[in-house]
């Protein structure tokens, strides 16, 4: 700014003006430390912890992000299930193709701690499914998932994703 200067004797008022409540620690300090070392000081007692946790909470997030993803292709898969592929060679090999990607995406996320809930067959565990519908069924025990509407997901030991299922029970006479 044009006329913004101090001269020598302006410098007396900067603490009134612009009060510094806590001194860096080179001031601090009576032995000499050469700036980068007394930031980095203060980088581990204050940012890093703090970035250490979002680098968790991201890593989750991202995994919440991709759930969506891995419903397309599955929803894709079973599309490809209902069509007559042994017509068309071509989108035969797509589908295929489109399975390994699948296939190699979740390999990948499961390195990296995310997992499907295992759900067809189990028996019904309402802290991981919740039931969509209940099914009479003769042939398995009450209470066995007979369908998974919507896979349920996990990220290590925290479920992100409950499945939604259906429930066999038995026949009403």
């Amino acid at each position: 700014m044009p006329g913004w200067r101090l001269g020598k004797s302006d410098r007396s008022d900067l603490k009134e003006i612009f009060p510094i409540e806590e001194v860096p620690l080179e001031v601090r300090s009576d032995r000499k430390r050469d700036v980068l070392s007394a930031c980095l000081e203060v980088l581990e007692r204050t940012e890093m912890p703090q970035r250490v946790g979002r680098r968790k909470d991201s890593k989750e997030d991202l995994m919440r992000r991709m759930i969506p993803i891995l419903d397309a292709f599955d929803n894709i898969l079973k599309y490809s299930s209902t069509l007559n592929l042994e017509e068309d060679e071509v989108l035969a090999n797509w589908f295929k193709a489109i399975k390994a990607v699948y296939r190699h995406l979740q390999l990948a996320l499961e390195r990296e701690g995310l997992s499907a809930i295992k759900s067809l067959g189990q028996k019904l565990d309402l802290t991981h499914h919740d039931v969509m519908d209940v099914r009479e069924d003769s042939s398995v025990e009450d209470n066995t998932i007979v369908e998974e509407v919507e896979k349920g997901y996990q990220y290590k030991d925290r479920i992100l994703r409950d499945s939604r299922v259906i429930v066999a029970r038995s026949p009403r006479d």
